[in-house]
């Protein structure tokens, strides 16, 4: 069973855990991707990419694991989980960007292209 699922399954509100680090972060990655995967699903079933709804979980969880990344120097792969859910947008409003991970951020989109 994928991590995802599992956390479904489980009911738990990755929104409501304070500590991700505390989950590790090969767990985290693992369940970004897993995220990217269960939003290509939805796309694919026809669920219309230009509204959050019924992209809500997913959403959340994104809304959390990617400050994570940035905080801990994992900015890639906070852009390319932005980009798998097609919320590059969000990045702008993001608390977590500090001068050091802004260069780093626009390098890798620059370079990403």
């Amino acid at each position: 069973m994928k991590d995802y699922e599992n956390l479904k399954e489980k009911g738990v509100d990755l929104g409501s855990d304070d500590n991700l680090g505390s989950w590790g972060h090969e767990y985290v990655r693992s369940l970004a991707g897993e995220i990217g995967q269960e939003y290509n699903s939805r796309v694919i079933n026809g669920a219309d990419p230009e509204t959050d709804e019924p992209f809500a979980d997913l959403l959340g969880m994104v809304d959390i694991i990617v400050p994570f990344h940035i905080t801990h120097n994992a900015e890639a792969e906070a852009v390319d989980l932005l980009i798998e859910v097609q919320r590059l947008v969000k990045l702008k409003d993001l608390d977590s960007i500090d001068e050091k991970n802004y260069s780093r951020i626009c390098l890798y989109l620059i370079n990403d292209t």
